[in-house]
């Protein structure tokens, strides 16, 4: 008889073992497209087909901490990771709950903290400042709380100070010096929470860090660069929970007098200008229009299209602005008037912070009406590092440019921006327009439903991105950045929380790499839009992109709206133990990307796209789409255990598509289709790792016959 080999033997094992798993792949991919076709019509019906359970659907925590986890991670990007199928009714639920207390700053700004975990709700039972009031209303009482304030430099009243002061109170209404006083005492409190919180960071030691702070803030290629010893230390020392206190009374104390503050008109016309330690403390109500020259410290103005020009203040020092009436100004410096940031040569200069910018301090600047000018370079508009800074702006069409770190931006803080009503134009080059880092907790609400628009410069290229030098790394509109450093040192540090809601309208969003509900290492951003006919333009990993360890969100309510990705990882991505996920609940669509998208998971990714009605189209100019899962990654890994999972979903409506280049041509002429993995993992699995759906609700004609692209780029 003849005898095989050993070798010849082992052969025919894995041969036979090969044709096992390609039979058993075959057999659960024909009887998920059986499956599909058969009527389905929801998450669940996929999930069906392939044999998993909603819970299988997550990515393992053990299993991503072998490649260094990260510090300070949120408790809800934790969650997120847990049930991504959730992540559409946990927005939903964070998005009733902003909508339901849009007018009241405190409930936002500690819905907005509480996204890092803080756990802090002082409205919660009784009034957290109600001392204050009280105090508020003895006689004098303006008097006594900014004496209080210059306490805390060992600083007294002089006899001038004292009497000019007691002169304005004399002259002004009961109610409205009371309200003052009020706040007046509150920031004093609050300032006594900021400098807890800082204690462990003082002297020469603060200053130093300051410098290093800015210094990486300028320009600098290498965004990713992980934070450095010092910066490391101080995030760890300060004391997050009682910054977020004294930010939090302000907010109380600013909601509980912007009723009576919003009624003043008849006010006896008068002015009380005091240089106090903090900067300019200014009561002007003269029915004038007024410049006011910086450093701010606390400034109530009733009437006039006024102008306000920052100066470089003292570090740490609180800042307050409350304008009632008018058409504003609140400027860097005078230039800036009538020069846009794009066109104003000095605007990478990151000396003054200014506007909504707490900067190891609190800052908050109110406008009640009026078609309002913001215009900075750094720092400013909602911005908030080792410090809270808050812009409300309650009606009006407003024009808010600045550089970066800007419109709702958040590094070991809170940046806040809130617009109640009108229709806005934002522009920033970058990390803006709701982008959170380390211990960052960032939000830009526009309530309202007129047309706004979201500009992240794409050119000039003052921070070029590291795979197109033509077009700028924009970290904005929902993104969060995290601190990589498995491949350095191994002390990585988590991404924030970035939030853009904005109420509805037929708005415009442009960017550059990393915008639009993106996230890296450890971070979550979000983009979620009312209805509108919206235009989305942005290049790679952007649109409901999760990349390298993120949360990627984009939630747009309906309308007729454009999507446009000039690279690849765009529109529902999720690469590298990350989830990307877009929904799009309305409307005739027009869809264009290049790969990696419409639903696709790579590197153990998870990517969901889901269009629930409308007749719509798609264009893809990749290989690898429309529901796909993708192996980029080492073979004999830990990742081999973990799922590839891509989702692509279109429920109602006939649409076209043109996808001749991709993996799934002719297969997506179906209803349904299985298109993954688009490499077959080794050693052959025993269950499919690697599952790429995808299924329209009826059969889509060949080739529609449009073309793009469809956003063009700022001119």
């Amino acid at each position: 008889m003849h005898r095989r080999s050993p070798q010849r033997l082992k052969s025919l094992r894995n041969s036979t073992l090969r044709k096992t798993s390609l039979i058993k792949l075959m057999a659960f991919a024909i009887g998920l497209m059986i499956s599909l076709d058969a009527g389905a019509n929801s998450w669940d019906d996929f999930f069906d087909a392939a044999k998993l359970k909603r819970e299988d659907v997550e990515f393992k925590s053990h299993d991503m901490s072998l490649f260094g986890g990260a510090s300070h991670v949120s408790p809800h990007f934790k969650n997120l990771m847990l049930n991504p199928l959730g992540t559409p009714s946990y927005f939903q639920v964070t998005k009733n709950q902003l909508n339901a207390k849009q007018n009241e700053v405190d409930h936002l700004l500690i819905q907005t903290l509480a996204k890092q975990g803080l756990g802090i709700r002082r409205n919660l039972v009784g009034n957290s400042t109600a001392a204050y009031k009280a105090l508020s209303e003895k006689r004098y009482a303006l008097r006594d709380a900014i004496a209080k304030l210059y306490s805390l430099k060992s600083k007294k009243l002089t006899a001038k100070e004292k009497s000019d002061i007691q002169h304005f109170e004399d002259q002004g209404s009961r109610s409205f010096n009371e309200s003052l006083a009020y706040l007046v005492y509150v920031v004093h409190a609050s300032q006594l929470q900021r400098n807890k919180s800082l204690k462990a960071i003082k002297g020469s030691r603060l200053k130093i860090l300051v410098a290093e702070i800015l210094k990486e803030q300028r320009y600098s290629e290498d965004i990713f660069k992980p934070l450095s010893p010092a910066i490391r230390q101080a995030a760890e020392q300060t004391d997050m929970k009682a910054l977020a206190v004294g930010a939090i009374d302000m907010a109380i104390a600013i909601q509980k007098i912007k009723g009576k503050m919003s009624e003043l008109g008849s006010e006896i016309e008068q002015v009380l200008k005091l240089k106090t330690p903090f900067g300019w403390l200014i009561l002007d109500t003269r029915k004038k229009s007024s410049t006011h020259m910086g450093p701010f410290f606390f400034v109530v103005d009733t009437h006039g299209d006024d102008t306000y020009i920052a100066q470089p203040g003292q570090l740490g020092a609180p800042e307050v602005i409350l304008d009632l009436k008018g058409n504003d100004k609140y400027i860097y410096e005078k230039a800036l008037a009538k020069t846009s940031v794009q066109k104003f040569d000095k605007r990478s200069d990151q000396s003054t912070r200014s506007f909504g910018s707490g900067f190891f301090s609190y800052s908050f600047l109110v406008d009640f009406e009026g078609n309002d000018l913001y215009r900075s370079t750094s720092l400013s508009q909602g911005a908030g590092m080792f410090g809270v800074g808050v812009l409300w702006d309650l009606r009006g069409d407003d024009t808010y440019d600045c550089y970066n770190f800007c419109q709702a931006a958040a590094k070991f803080g809170a940046g806040l921006l809130i617009d109640n009503q009108g229709a806005n134009q934002h522009f920033v080059f970058r990390e803006g327009q709701a982008f959170a880092s380390t211990l960052g907790a960032a939000a830009l609400l526009n309530f309202g439903n007129e047309p706004d628009n979201y500009i992240a410069h794409r050119t000039p290229t003052d921070y070029p991105a590291y795979y197109d030098k033509t077009v700028n790394s924009s970290f904005a509109q929902g993104a969060a950045l995290g601190f990589r450093a498995d491949y350095i040192d191994g002390n990585s540090a988590a991404g924030g929380f970035a939030l853009l809601l904005d109420g509805g309208g037929n708005n415009k969003f442009e960017a550059g790499f990393y915008a639009q509900g993106t996230a890296y290492w450890y971070g979550v951003g979000a983009l979620l839009s009312g209805s509108g006919d919206d235009e989305y333009l942005s290049s790679k990993y952007s649109l409901g992109s999760g990349v390298h360890f993120g949360v990627g969100f984009v939630d747009d309510s309906g309308g007729d709206d454009q999507y446009q990705v000039k690279q690849e990882l765009g529109i529902a991505a999720g690469h590298d133990f990350s989830l990307g996920f877009l929904i799009d609940h309305a409307g005739n669509d027009r869809y264009w990307a290049v790969n990696l998208s419409f639903g696709c998971g790579s590197a153990n990714g998870i990517g969901l796209f889901w269009d629930i009605r409308g007749k719509d189209e798609y264009t893809m100019t990749g290989k690898e789409g429309f529901g796909c899962a993708s192996d980029r990654t080492s073979r004999h890994s830990i990742r081999n255990r973990n799922q590839t999972l891509g989702f692509f979903l279109d429920s109602k409506g006939r649409d076209s598509v043109n996808a001749e280049d991709t993996k799934i041509n002719g297969e997506h002429r179906r209803k349904s289709w299985v298109n993954g993995p688009i490499k077959t993992p080794k050693p052959a699995f025993t269950k499919p790792y690697y599952i790429g759906i995808g299924r329209f609700s009826q059969r889509p004609p060949k080739v529609f016959p449009d073309g793009f692209p469809l956003v063009k780029d700022e001119q």
